[in-house]
């Protein structure tokens, strides 16, 4: 928009488009995309920063056409920056990871899976958690480190991966731009959990032969090749500098396509709700990582999200008394009783 000669320019337009009361402005995005009555809406979250930002996922017949700021009065009241609602172009973008792999070749996921329990069965395994990914999928990979995992060595990276777009300010966006590192501290806090300087002295040292990656671009953030591990395992939704580096690639379900939760960086849980189907062969995370514990003869029960945060509630003591049912559609702060009601359905078809 022009005002007097001037050229309106901040990362927060698209709300103009929100607020404005007759329709005469409207986002060049979805302009002419999709008549509004074709579509489905789901609510969601932005997973571009440690803000959490609640949304609306307008999709239809497993695309995305747009996505809206949904009101949270604790969280983001009814707005949202503009890198936010632009991101969920990457969802269907040409980087994605839709197929296993095992040293570049395609494979099935049971394949993959069998060849990363046979690399880990021999020990000297180390696992990273992701502030990327859910605590479901977290705590997946928590419990295979007391289970078909035992003894594995648990870290976690913090930083930003090298596609982050957005530029923190003192409204909405975070400097953090990860959705769930709050998540991934809280897991770290109820066990002992590494640092990078702890992750970049085992590589430093050979101590590890299988190092089992959580979506988090590790390499670009340490900016290492991993050269003393000899089984790279990367579980992911895009090609980045880790997937390329890792011998086995595991293709998981973008935020948008699975359910589960995100702690934000106020401490507030918070809850995802699929949108879409997944891609390709890519499945939740935190069920990849079940299977991981089937073929390694010790499954966590991690199949489902909801069972899943019922372990963590019943484990974590800011979680306690925590359910899907008492987060409901504005979130619950770590450590509180309030309840909330859930009025929005789990699972629409795409």
């Amino acid at each position: 928009g022009i005002f007097p000669g001037e050229k309106l320019s901040h990362q927060y337009q698209g709300n103009l488009a929100d607020i404005c009361p007759v329709g005469a402005l409207t986002n060049k995005d979805f302009r002419f995309e999709k008549r509004v009555w074709y579509l489905r809406e789901q609510d969601s979250l932005c997973n571009g920063c440690a803000t959490g930002c609640n949304i609306t996922v307008c999709h239809e017949q497993g695309q995305i056409f747009r996505t809206m700021p949904r009101r949270n009065d604790a969280v983001n009241k009814s707005w949202m920056c503009d890198p936010g609602r632009m991101s969920y172009k990457r969802i269907g973008s040409m980087d994605r990871i839709l197929r296993a792999s095992v040293d570049d070749q395609q494979v099935e996921i049971s394949d993959a899976l069998d060849a990363l329990a046979k690399a880990a069965g021999a020990g000297k395994v180390g696992v990273v958690l992701g502030a990327q990914e859910t605590n479901e999928a977290n705590w997946a990979m928590f419990q295979l480190s007391r289970g078909g995992l035992s003894g594995a060595k648990l870290f976690s990276v913090p930083g930003n991966n090298p596609d982050a777009v957005a530029v923190p300010d003192e409204m909405l966006v975070s400097a953090d731009a990860n959705p769930n590192s709050a998540g991934v501290n809280l897991l770290a806090e109820h066990g002992d959990v590494g640092d990078a300087d702890a992750l970049r002295t085992a590589l430093a040292d050979g101590v590890l032969s299988t190092l089992i990656i959580l979506v988090d671009d590790v390499a670009a953030r340490l900016d290492v090749d991993f050269a003393s591990v000899d089984t790279v395992a990367y579980l992911g939704t895009h090609s980045n500098r880790t997937a390329k580096a890792a011998k086995i690639v595991l293709p998981v379900a973008a935020h948008v396509s699975q359910d589960g939760t995100f702690i934000n960086k106020d401490g507030r849980v918070q809850r995802l709700r699929r949108s879409l189907h997944p891609v390709g062969d890519a499945r939740p995370a935190y069920a990849m990582l079940d299977g991981l514990g089937d073929a390694l003869g010790d499954a966590p029960g991690t199949s489902k999200a909801q069972g899943t945060f019922a372990q963590m509630a019943a484990e974590i003591a800011g979680m306690t008394g925590m359910s899907y049912a008492t987060i409901g559609d504005q979130g619950q702060v770590l450590g509180t009783g309030a309840k909330v009601t859930d009025s929005t359905p789990d699972q629409p078809t795409a």
